[in-house]
């Protein structure tokens, strides 16, 4: 069968960026570990960022109870762009975003599902927002690889998970999130569970699906949480599956609410 009109489009931009990405890379300064292959325009600002990174993917490794030795048939390629005008082409119209996490897939005839390319991008900062947003992109990549690159994680858990692994003040949080409920302006839970499109940064689902994370992680363990985003991904409603996994804990998403905005109140 033939392209589409839109298909074909969507074929041509991707070649573009491919040929700028592959222009700009030639003018950065790369360092590479074992995980990582790291291009900015300093050498020594490379070689700090994939130290980093790799420390950053052996801690997370270990929350999220991942074999120690993580082995990747190719390193995750991270650009760190010299400014947020150089980065927006590639922002995949998140013009709002100071990053992203990419997975390039292809499906072997046998129906395997490999990874062509993992990628992350960003674009020069402070020092310290620089790694915090690499350390929320590094979170989302590994996340995503634990349940399967194909999977369809709903929203909230992919920003929920990131938020937590990157470490984030729960107590500011919960402050946050106590004045929205006083302005009566909180998301009540089966919206927040049905979020498909991303909101603005400022937007309180980033605030409660970090706050969530934490109350279900901390409370409940980090393999009940897995188990819980795995079946999700897959499709299974939010409603069974959360009464299911926490069986004895909550009998549906409202009871898994009502504990959830007592413990906001108390943190």
């Amino acid at each position: 069968a033939g392209k589409t009109k839109k298909e074909s489009k969507n074929i041509t931009e991707e070649i573009q960026l491919s040929q700028k990405r592959q222009k700009l890379y030639a003018s950065l300064a790369a360092y590479k570990t074992e995980h990582f292959i790291v291009r900015s325009r300093n050498k020594e600002t490379s070689l700090q960022t994939a130290q980093f990174l790799e420390g950053i993917l052996n801690r997370f490794s270990k929350e999220l109870g991942v074999a120690k030795n993580i082995k990747w048939e190719t390193p995750c390629t991270v650009t760190i762009f010299p400014d947020r005008n150089s980065f927006l082409p590639f922002a995949r119209g998140r013009d709002w975003s100071g990053g992203s996490a990419i997975h390039v897939m292809e499906i072997q005839p046998n129906g395997v599902i490999s990874v062509l390319e993992r990628r992350i991008q960003t674009f020069e900062m402070p020092e310290q927002q620089l790694f915090q947003t690499l350390s929320h992109e590094t979170a989302h990549m590994i996340f995503r690889e634990l349940l399967g690159p194909q999977s369809q994680i709903p929203l909230w858990v992919d920003e929920g998970i990131a938020l937590y692994l990157q470490g984030q003040n729960q107590q500011n949080i919960s402050k946050a999130l106590i004045n929205e409920m006083a302005k009566g302006k909180i998301l009540p839970l089966r919206i927040l569970l049905a979020v498909k499109e991303y909101p603005p940064v400022e937007n309180l689902f980033y605030l409660e699906s970090s706050s969530l994370m934490d109350f279900l992680i901390n409370n409940y363990g980090m393999e009940k949480f897995i188990e819980l985003a795995w079946n999700l991904s897959i499709g299974k409603p939010a409603d069974r599956t959360i009464s299911s996994v926490y069986k004895e804990i909550f009998e549906n998403a409202e009871g898994l609410e009502t504990a959830w905005l007592q413990f906001i109140r108390k943190k």
